[in-house]
């Protein structure tokens, strides 16, 4: 989840005119084990904008090489203007 949340905040401070910030992670959920040998894939999709607050939220979904879905959970990013 972390390297998820850190590559879309490297993709998108090269193109805005505000820095993403994590302030976290919420209602983050284990739904089955991982066993060692599994192939995870992480899907990180932002599911919600905040613009008077400057929060987006992304929603985190693991799942294993047979599609089982094996954790989830909320990622909070706050955007902050870069100065010049």
């Amino acid at each position: 989840m972390s390297t998820a949340s850190t590559l879309v905040i490297a993709h998108t401070r090269a193109t805005a005119d505000e820095t993403p910030v994590s302030l976290g992670y919420d209602r983050i959920r284990f739904l089955a084990p991982v066993y060692f040998g599994d192939t995870i894939t992480v899907g990180y999709r932002i599911s919600a904008i905040d613009v008077a607050a400057r929060r987006s939220t992304g929603d985190i979904r693991i799942t294993n090489q047979d599609g089982t879905l094996v954790a989830v959970g909320t990622h909070i990013l706050k955007w902050v203007k870069n100065t010049a």
